[in-house]
């Protein structure tokens, strides 16, 4: 075998990478031989890097997947360990609701501006759900004064309002404690036929 390579390039930049086909036009082994052209003023140029190749774009992402994918159990326990922060009071979204609604019957700077500062520093708590977040997002949004108070206006308010009541509760908590009956109520057998 034969390395074609130009009389500048010294011999061991051009190693053969395969075997040479017979018959096939150009050299495979000048792929390593650095391009050496000239510039108008006649004075040559440094040679140009080989590029790499092409799997070491493809191993990248490899490794760059398999450490994503090592550090997954790590990402997933970053929400136990945001368990040391407590569940905000019960108090205080009743006072956001409180607030709220006096935004939509005031509609006053104070009583809104009250509204939106209740709300504003649970949007980023960690233990709260993201429906409860919405809710609360949208108190920030709609506790604004206007230059009148019409129900177009209140109506939106008032379903902040509500919302974060419905969905600003502890998770752990019932929704509303179901009152068992004293005393049983004696139930007479219908055999198939209607109600007298």
């Amino acid at each position: 075998m034969v390395c074609k390579r130009p009389p500048s390039v010294p011999a061991p930049a051009c190693e053969p990478l395969a075997p040479e086909r017979p018959g096939v036009p150009g050299s495979r082994w000048q792929r390593l031989a650095p391009a050496r052209s000239t510039s108008p003023s006649g004075r040559g140029q440094a040679p140009l890097a080989p590029h790499p190749p092409a799997w070491r774009g493809a191993a990248r992402a490899l490794a760059a997947g398999l450490g994503l994918l090592a550090a997954g159990p790590l990402l997933a326990a970053a929400p136990l360990r945001a368990g040391g922060t407590t569940y905000p009071a019960a108090t205080l979204f009743q006072e956001i609701q409180r607030e709220t609604l006096n935004c939509g019957r005031e509609n006053t700077a104070s009583s809104c501006e009250r509204a939106r500062r209740l709300a504003d520093p649970l949007l980023d708590h960690p233990r709260l759900s993201s429906s409860c977040k919405d809710a609360l997002w949208a108190v920030r949004q709609r506790a604004v004064v206007a230059p009148a108070n019409s129900l177009a206006r209140r109506d939106p308010i008032d379903s902040a309002s509500r919302d974060v009541g419905a969905f600003c509760r502890q998770p752990n908590q019932p929704a509303a404690p179901a009152a068992a009956p004293s005393t049983p109520v004696p139930v007479a057998p219908n055999f198939g036929g209607f109600g007298r």
